[in-house]
């Protein structure tokens, strides 16, 4: 897994009312809503297209944590990814 960015849960949250977790059913999972207030469209299909996981950071919870599967990665698929984010 590589990691792609770091997000300020509580940056996003100030400006869309919105958290980033839905603890339905005792898991943690990701609200697509949350998704689309802090990343754009071009981010979106990117992270759709490289299989990505969020989680909270280790030490600084209100930190969000976004990776990627770089498995499939190309070089151009890293070129893009560092404009990108």
């Amino acid at each position: 897994m590589k990691k792609v960015c770091e997000v300020d849960a509580m940056t996003v949250y100030q400006k869309s009312s919105v958290l980033p977790w839905d603890y339905t059913g005792g898991k943690r999972r990701a609200k697509p809503k949350w998704i689309t207030e802090t990343f754009s469209a071009a981010q979106i299909n990117f992270l759709e297209r490289h299989s990505y996981t969020i989680r909270p950071h280790p030490r600084h919870n209100p930190t969000v944590e976004v990776f990627i599967n770089e498995q499939n990665c190309t070089e151009k698929d890293l070129t893009v990814m560092r404009l990108l984010f």
